[in-house]
């Protein structure tokens, strides 16, 4: 979600023969990602909805188009948080249900919707980065600033989502 923020209308783009993605990663958001990788020797599993829609070797490759290492590992599953959750509510639930079915302890989740209520209704608050996309107009929150609030958390032994 947050590599592709605001680049919906920009157009479909081949990655390799056979793998084309219908719109563009933002380049600096995924040079941050790279940065947080090189700098903490983090792992990713996939929450975003682009799990559903392309295995994880192909993930694999388009993060690597971007220059960022194929450090994919695994993707959430599907479990909706209640009957008639919402998306954002659910996509928390899944993370966390990740967690612990695989018994993580650390780990820091990143993502464009603020899911940040749902991590401290559940104790995991500090476990959580809302980053905001490219076309918010509230710019209080720099790339910069949360690419190193990522790398911090990760360096206290954390972990990558």
């Amino acid at each position: 979600g947050p590599l592709a923020y605001g680049t919906y209308e920009s157009g479909r783009v081949m990655i390799e023969k056979g793998l084309t993605i219908p719109y563009s990663f933002v380049q600096e958001d995924c040079d941050a990602l790279r940065e947080i990788i090189a700098e903490t020797g983090a792992n990713i599993v996939l929450s975003s909805d682009w799990r559903l829609v392309y295995p994880i070797d192909s993930m694999n490759a388009i993060l690597s188009y971007y220059g960022v290492p194929p450090k994919i590992i695994d993707r959430t599953d599907s479990y909706k948080a209640k009957m008639s959750s919402p998306g954002s509510m659910d996509r928390a639930y899944q993370i966390m249900k990740w967690v612990e079915n695989n018994n993580v302890s650390n780990w820091v989740a990143i993502d464009d919707y603020d899911l940040s209520y749902f991590f401290l209704e559940s104790g995991y608050d500090h476990n959580f980065v809302h980053v905001r996309g490219d076309n918010n107009k509230d710019k209080s929150v720099s790339l910069q600033s949360v690419k190193q609030t990522v790398i911090n958390l990760l360096n206290t032994n954390y972990g990558i989502f």
